[in-house]
Formats: C-alpha cells, sequence, structure tokens
C-alpha cells in the first residue's frame, strides 16, 4: 500500500510539473510577430528613403563639379567677343558622368543690363542630369 501511494505521489508530481511548465500562447506570439514586423517595416522604410536622398545628393554634387570645370575650362580659352550659345567649346565630359549634357550661354557685355563694355562676358553654364531629373546652372563673368 504504501508503495501504491509513492507511485501516486511520483505521478501527482508529473502532473504538477507539466501543469506548472507555461509556454508563451499564441496570442502573444502574434503580437510578438505583428510588432516585429512594425519595427522591420520602419526600418526598411528608412533606408529606401536614405538611400534615395543619397543618389540625389550625389547628381546634385556631381552636376556642381562639372559645372566647375566646365567654368574653369572657358576661362582658360582666348576672349571671344560675342553673344549665344556657341562661342565658347564645353570641355569633354568624362566616361563617369556620361549622362550629363552641359550648355553654355554667352551675353556680351553691350547686351548685359545694364549695358557694360565689350570687355566683359556673363557666362551661364548649365548642367542637365541623366533623365533631366538634375538641372544646375552657375553664372560667372569673363574678362578680357
Amino acid at each position: 500500500m504504501r508503495k501504491m501511494f509513492k507511485s501516486r505521489l511520483k505521478k501527482l508530481g508529473k502532473q504538477r510539473i507539466i501543469q506548472s511548465q507555461k509556454g508563451f500562447t499564441l496570442v502573444e506570439v502574434m503580437v510578438a510577430v505583428i510588432l516585429l514586423s512594425i519595427v522591420t517595416t520602419g526600418v526598411f522604410s528608412g533606408l529606401i528613403t536614405a538611400s534615395k536622398i543619397l543618389f540625389k545628393n550625389d547628381s546634385r554634387e556631381t552636376a556642381k563639379n562639372l559645372a566647375e570645370t566646365q567654368m574653369e575650362f572657358v576661362k582658360q580659352q582666348a576672349f571671344i567677343a560675342g553673344s549665344g550659345t556657341s562661342v565658347y567649346t564645353a570641355a569633354p565630359i568624362p566616361a563617369a558622368q556620361s549622362g550629363y549634357s552641359v550648355s553654355i550661354n554667352v551675353i556680351s557685355g553691350p547686351n548685359l543690363t545694364p549695358p557694360r563694355d565689350s570687355y566683359l562676358e556673363q557666362i551661364t553654364i548649365t548642367v542637365t542630369g541623366p533623365g533631366s531629373s538634375t538641372s544646375l546652372s552657375q553664372v560667372d563673368y569673363k574678362v578680357n
């Protein structure tokens, strides 16, 4: 009898151990998965936005550097009096900036507002990026 009583106590002890083990319910797991997906979505959308901004800033910086290079190239050329877009030639565009185009517009001194002497030219360099997404203009003056 005593043996039977001990075996029943052992069975009851095992049942208590099994019943006292607690796990996660389905609701808790679902809430954790939903929270994790919300956080992950926020992080990925932030990375995508940062990537787009980085690409846009890179295009602007490239256009700015290209405009400065073109302006220095025009200033080193011999002074040619006249107005229009074909007065000065543009420097060759490096292969790394192959999607960009450059336009050079010159206004001679007498055509400026107010009119100036013929030894002054206003030079406007316009750089257009790939797909016309980036457009940047730089204005400077050239003196004979």
